[in-house]
C-alpha cells in the first residue's frame, strides 16, 4: 500500500464581507435600528390618540400646518444633533434663529437682488457663529457660557438692527414656501431633501463617517491619525447653518415673525434630540430619528392645544416628555453596557501575569 505524495489544493480564500456594500435604496429600506423604534411607537400611539380624542387635529388642513412646524423644529433640532455628536453642548440657537430672520426680513426687502444678498449675509454670519463657538469651546471655555453668550449677542444684534420691529418677509420668499408639493407644504419639502442630503453625507461618504468616529472616540480617533477639531469645527458651523435656516423658512412661512422666536425652539430641539435617541456621549445619532421626534412633538402640541390646554400646560408636556426620554435612554444605555458582561469570558493566557 503506497501513500500518494500529493496534497489536496488550498480551498479558496473568501472575500471578505463588505458591510459598506449595501445599496443606497436598500439602507433606506432596511428597517430602523432598534435604539430608535421608541419614537416610531411614541408617533404612532400619539396618531392612534390623536384620532380617538381630536380626530380635527388629523385632518389634512390641520396635518399640512402640523408638518410645517415639525419641519422647522426638525431642522432645527437636527443642528443641535451634530453638536452633540460630537458630545458638545449648543445654546446658541434662539440667537441665530431670530438673527437669521431679522436679517432676511430687513435687508432682503425690496426685490429679488437684495434677497438674495440677504441669504449670503445670512450664510456668512451662520459660519462666523459656528466658528466663533467652536474657537472659544476649543480653547477650553465652558460649551454652555460659550454658546450662551454667543446667542445673547446676536440676540442683542438683531434687536439692533431691527430696532425691535417686526418686518415682513420678503415676497419671493413668502410666494416660494406658499406652495405645495403632492399635498406636502414646500417647508415639509425642504427639510425632506435636507435631511435626505445630511443623512446621505454622514453615511456615505468618508467625510461623514470620519466626523462619526471623531465624536465617537476622540481619544481613539486621534491615536489613529485623525484630526478631532476640524470636526468639531464642523459640528458647529453645520448647527449654525440648520439654525439659520430654519429661521428663513420660519420667517417665510408666518410672514411677520417676532424677533425673539427662537427662544421657542430651544427646549422642543432638545427634546426631539433626546427622544430621537441621540446620546450626549457623542459619536451616535439618526438624522431621521430626530426628525420624526420633531413631528411628534409638534402634533403632541397640536393635540394639547386643541384640548384646551394652556400654553404653560404645553410646555409642561414638553419637558415631561424630555424627562420620560431621558430615562428611557438611560435604560437603553445601561442595558448596552451591561449585555457585553453576559458573553462568554475571552480566554486567558496563562503565560501573561495578571495585572496587579
Amino acid at each position: 500500500m503506497t501513500h500518494s505524495n500529493r496534497t489536496e489544493p488550498p480551498a479558496p480564500a473568501q472575500a471578505p464581507v463588505r458591510r459598506g456594500s449595501a445599496t443606497l435604496i436598500g439602507s433606506i429600506l432596511r428597517p430602523p435600528d432598534s435604539q430608535y423604534l421608541p419614537v416610531w411607537f411614541a408617533l404612532l400611539l400619539l396618531i392612534v390618540a390623536s384620532a380617538i380624542f381630536v380626530p380635527a387635529t388629523l385632518s389634512r388642513s390641520s396635518i399640512s400646518s402640523t408638518v410645517a412646524f415639525a419641519s422647522i423644529l426638525a431642522i432645527a433640532s437636527i443642528g443641535e444633533t451634530y453638536v452633540v455628536r460630537q458630545g458638545g453642548f449648543d445654546l446658541s440657537m434662539p440667537g441665530t434663529i431670530s438673527v437669521s430672520a431679522v436679517i432676511l426680513t430687513v435687508v432682503g426687502a425690496g426685490g429679488a437682488g437684495k434677497m438674495a444678498f440677504a441669504v449670503l449675509c445670512i450664510v456668512a454670519v451662520a459660519v462666523a457663529i459656528g466658528v466663533a463657538m467652536a474657537y472659544l469651546v476649543m480653547r477650553g471655555v465652558n460649551a454652555i457660557v460659550a454658546t450662551l453668550s454667543v446667542s445673547t449677542i446676536t440676540m442683542g444684534f438683531a434687536y439692533q438692527i431691527s430696532d425691535s420691529t417686526p418686518r415682513p418677509a420678503p415676497a419671493g420668499i413668502q410666494s416660494f414656501l406658499s406652495h405645495n408639493v403632492l399635498g406636502l407644504p414646500m417647508v415639509g419639502v425642504v427639510t425632506v431633501l435636507v435631511a435626505m442630503a445630511l443623512a446621505f453625507l454622514t453615511t456615505w461618504t468618508v467625510v461623514g463617517r470620519r466626523f462619526v468616529a471623531a465624536g465617537s472616540n476622540p481619544r481613539a480617533a486621534r491615536a489613529s491619525g485623525l484630526r478631532v477639531s476640524p470636526h468639531v469645527i464642523a459640528g458647529y458651523v453645520l448647527a449654525s447653518l440648520c439654525y439659520a435656516l430654519a429661521g428663513v423658512l420660519y420667517t417665510g412661512y408666518t410672514v411677520i415673525p417676532p424677533i425673539a422666536i427662537g427662544h421657542d425652539y430651544l427646549l422642543p430641539a432638545f427634546a426631539a434630540v433626546v427622544i430621537g435617541g441621540t446620546p450626549f456621549t457623542g459619536g451616535r445619532g439618526s438624522v431621521v430619528a430626530v426628525a420624526v421626534a420633531a413631528l411628534f412633538l409638534t402634533q403632541l402640541d397640536q393635540l394639547i392645544f386643541a384640548l384646551g390646554a394652556a400654553h404653560s400646560v404645553q410646555l409642561l408636556v414638553q419637558a415631561g416628555a424630555l424627562v420620560v426620554a431621558a430615562l428611557v435612554r438611560f435604560a437603553v444605555e445601561r442595558r448596552r453596557r451591561v449585555r457585553p458582561s453576559s458573553a462568554a469570558p475571552e480566554p486567558v493566557d496563562p503565560t501573561v501575569p495578571a495585572p496587579t
